[in-house]
């Protein structure tokens, strides 16, 4: 552009700003109550949840989340502002995330796939496309077609959200898990099981990531050791 007044050349650079659309799919069961040396799972997410929204806030971006409660689906509707999203986080706190199953089954991810795979697909047949979704899950499994889809409809997260007690059974003596009339424990100082069991779930967390990654998702992990701010700062940055 030629200025008549200066007698220079003026260079403009438009930056296109588009509005984004960021949605929250916490998918867990009663394991997200799991709790071990008064860390509680659910905490864990809360924290995740709370950073990537000052994130959200920050871009002006919209938000929406589908979660469900007593295996009742509930879509939260699709806004922007600090008390929408105040209004939400307080419906996370009080939901239950329960769906009547064990939640000693659920924790050790023995026939869960079936039941997020069915909630991944439901998602992808809402149409929503070009929008971030963050999926929250425990859960080491998935059908890998309804991944694909997801991932390439919209930019996807795939975020598993641990206690590192599920992973490494970080403890000693004898562990004792109550759930109704459900008991079940563990001998923490049996070492031969303790090490096979730490190299089988790390297994299933490199394979389930491969699975991820491969469906063109990103991946994230998460537990109570996790510096969450750190890490979504530099998933962000790499981006």
């Amino acid at each position: 552009i030629t200025s008549s007044k200066i007698w220079k050349t003026l260079v403009k650079l438009y930056e296109e700003e588009r509005e984004l659309n960021v949605y929250f799919l916490p998918f867990f069961g009663e394991e997200i109550n799991f709790e071990m040396n008064n860390i509680n799972k659910r905490n864990i997410l809360e924290e995740v949840l709370y950073v990537l929204w000052i994130s959200t806030i920050k871009q002006q971006n919209k938000f929406s989340s589908i979660y469900y409660n007593w295996n009742k689906r509930n879509i939260f509707p699709l806004a922007k502002g600090v008390s929408h999203f105040y209004d939400y986080f307080s419906k996370i706190e009080k939901n239950n995330f329960s769906e009547n199953q064990n939640i000693i089954t659920k924790i050790f991810n023995k026939n869960t796939e079936n039941n997020l795979s069915e909630k991944l697909k439901f998602f992808n047949n809402l149409k929503i496309k070009n929008s971030l979704v963050f999926l929250f899950t425990s859960n080491l499994e998935i059908d890998e077609k309804q991944l694909k889809i997801a991932a390439l409809k919209n930019d996807l997260v795939v975020c598993n959200i641990f206690h590192s007690f599920e992973n490494n059974l970080d403890d000693k003596g004898i562990v004792w898990f109550t759930n109704w009339e459900d008991n079940l424990f563990v001998d923490l100082d049996n070492k031969q099981k303790k090490s096979q069991y730490r190299e089988l779930r790390k297994k299933k967390i490199i394979d389930f990531r491969k699975k991820v990654r491969k469906s063109g998702a990103n991946y994230l992990y998460f537990d109570e050791k996790t510096n969450v701010f750190s890490e979504l700062y530099k998933f962000f940055q790499s981006r």
